[in-house]
């Protein structure tokens, strides 16, 4: 018996010492019902209510680590990162084997939790270097996502030993793509519109079933991968894909095979996650549900992309991108060039123009949530 199973048994039992059997499946309804509220209320952007909730269905259901995460993604929303930590290591202390909770813990140590100031020895005043740092982390600590405004999560494509495509210059592909994505989430959340958050904001790896799982995971209104890889001979501009099993055609089968190529080397493979019981018809019709969002937001980001040449050119297709499989909500690749084509290769190898590329992509992201 696994320790998710004991810790699970070790509850129900003693529970059962003093609750008659209808009493106990009564409570563990009550518990779902407690979790399925707060997964509601999160995904409605009341991060607030959602904890009320969820903190009694971790009462009810002490043993289940779905709670924790959802917990854990609602303290994320409320710009509470400690508390966040320590819902996910809840998570992960009822079962070891999870893996989103291990995945969100590595992303809140992307950046240091806030610690508590310390009082300076009364013989000696904060030098000036000091204040400001004291100053920044007080920022720090005071930020999180705007009540109400749409959550985007950039993707960076690639990272660590994952270089990517490499331009005929030597630039590599994953760094092209985090300073655009860095550069993109600066203007997106400067305008008041909308929220963008990043898989990853450094140079290291992250598995492509991970990318995804964060958009699930933070209730995010859309998921965008980045890239900048290889097409076809003669290929160029930029080209927006959404997931189908079967791809629209020679150039989207060709992309796909390249980005998927990274997960053969993947030590890490996709956790199995219980969730809460569904029927196959409603599993189908929220599966329908995405892949229409998916559609209608790759033409409406095709139709407000706007970027100088030579990624004047803009289509969007779809194909079997691994990436996009498991986002839980409307998912896109966007490539924005190919290394492999010698003039975009050097117009991005100039980071005046990746910033351009960022300000089109933010200013066209944005209008799809006016």
């Amino acid at each position: 018996m696994n320790r998710r199973r004991a810790l699970a048994a070790l509850s129900v039992a003693g529970l059962a010492m003093v609750l008659p059997g209808p009493a106990l499946r009564a409570l563990a309804a009550s518990g779902q019902e407690a979790a399925s509220k707060g997964h509601a209320l999160l995904l409605e952007g009341k991060p607030g209510e959602a904890l009320a909730a969820l903190r009694e269905a971790a009462r009810l259901e002490p043993a289940n680590p779905w709670v924790f995460n959802l917990m854990g993604r609602a303290q994320v929303q409320a710009g509470q990162p400690g508390p966040a930590a320590e819902s996910f290591r809840m998570a992960l202390r009822i079962d070891p084997a999870d893996g989103y909770a291990r995945m969100m813990l590595d992303i809140l140590a992307q950046k240091p939790l806030p610690q508590p100031a310390r009082k300076e020895p009364r013989h000696r005043r904060a030098s000036r270097v000091e204040e400001e740092a004291r100053a920044e982390m007080e920022a720090y600590a005071a930020k999180g996502r705007a009540p109400g405004l749409p959550l985007l999560v950039l993707d960076p494509g690639h990272g660590g030993a994952d270089k990517g495509v490499t331009g005929a210059s030597g630039l590599a592909e994953k760094d092209a793509t985090l300073d655009i994505a860095l550069k993109t989430a600066v203007a997106l959340n400067a305008s008041g519109k909308a929220w963008a958050a990043l898989t990853r904001e450094a140079d290291h790896s992250v598995p492509l079933w991970a990318r995804s799982a964060v958009a699930g995971l933070t209730g995010a209104r859309l998921f965008v991968s980045l890239h900048c890889g290889a097409g076809l001979p003669g290929r160029g501009g930029v080209e927006i894909y959404r997931h189908e099993s079967a791809p629209s055609g020679e150039e989207a089968a060709a992309v796909a095979d390249l980005e998927n190529g990274v997960s053969r080397f993947e030590p890490l493979q996709a956790p199995r996650v219980s969730r809460p019981d569904a029927s196959e018809l409603v599993l189908s019709w929220r599966v329908q549900r995405r892949r229409a969002a998916s559609e209608a937001s790759a033409a409406a980001l095709a139709r407000e992309l706007t970027l100088p040449p030579p990624l004047d050119r803009v289509a969007a297709g779809h194909g079997p991108f691994k990436v996009l499989e498991q986002a839980g909500c409307p998912a896109l690749i966007v490539e924005t060039g190919f290394l492999s084509n010698p003039g975009e290769e050097a117009f991005l190898s100039d980071a005046d123009r990746r910033a351009s590329v960022a300000r089109g992509l933010a200013s066209a992201l944005t209008a799809l949530f006016a």
